[in-house]
């Protein structure tokens, strides 16, 4: 992935990562059509993903 890819990903992940704590927020439920189990699978891929894109920016020295 180039940078700006990068970059986006991380604010992607940030986004989805922040919203699944926002009052009223079920992307990830609804996604998941119910699954409770799923859903909280998908929130911790999520982290993983933001994670490895964060790091990523870090070792690329983008973080500014």
């Amino acid at each position: 992935m180039n940078d700006d890819e990068v970059k986006a990903l991380a604010k992607l992940t940030e986004y989805l990562v922040r919203g699944a704590y926002q009052p009223g927020q079920s992307l990830f439920l609804t996604a998941s059509a119910g699954d409770a189990v799923l859903s909280g699978h998908m929130l911790t891929a999520a982290c993983a993903v933001h994670a490895a894109a964060m790091r990523t920016l870090r070792e690329r020295n983008l973080m500014a």
